[in-house]
């Protein structure tokens, strides 16, 4: 396992793996037990998220990633539980505040409008434009009621869920 790396086992998880499909997720946390964890691309094993005083984290969602054709990819990340070696949770409490950013709902999001910075013969387009509304919270929790596959869930192997 990678430096910082947790393994499955060794902790129990709070929130399930998924992308934010926001444009922008910021975080405000306090020093107190670890939880978050971030998979990287190309990293095999989860990282956790430091504390930095004084700092905000800002994670990128599902809306950039379309908007800039996967040019600028959104960050998969979960909420563990960690546990001592000994199995006992690390206990403690730590207090977060998160802010997610999201264009009008009947914004369209089309990586056109960036032009050929992300869209070229090169490297063409990878998904349809669509309205910021369609892959809200809001929407997802439509699709949940209908039996729809949640887009912000990450597969069994970690890849995102599109």
């Amino acid at each position: 396992a990678a430096a910082g790396a947790t393994s499955f086992e060794s902790c129990a998880v709070r929130v399930k793996p998924h992308t934010d499909p926001t444009d922008i997720t910021i975080l405000a946390f306090e020093e107190g037990p670890n939880g978050l964890q971030v998979l990287p691309d190309g990293c095999p094993d989860w990282v956790d998220v430091a504390h930095v005083p004084g700092s905000l984290l800002v994670n990128l969602g599902d809306v950039l990633r379309f908007w800039t054709n996967d040019t600028w990819r959104s960050t998969r990340h979960r909420v563990v539980l960690q546990r001592s070696h000994t199995g006992v949770d690390d206990g403690g409490d730590r207090m977060s505040l998160i802010f997610f950013h999201m264009p009008n709902y009947d914004a369209v999001i089309d990586c056109a409008d960036i032009g050929a910075a992300v869209v070229s013969a090169d490297r063409p387009r990878r998904f349809p434009a669509f309205r910021s509304g369609e892959r809200s919270h809001f929407a997802q929790l439509v699709r949940n009621e209908r039996g729809l596959p949640d887009r912000q869930t990450l597969k069994a192997d970690n890849s995102r869920g599109d």
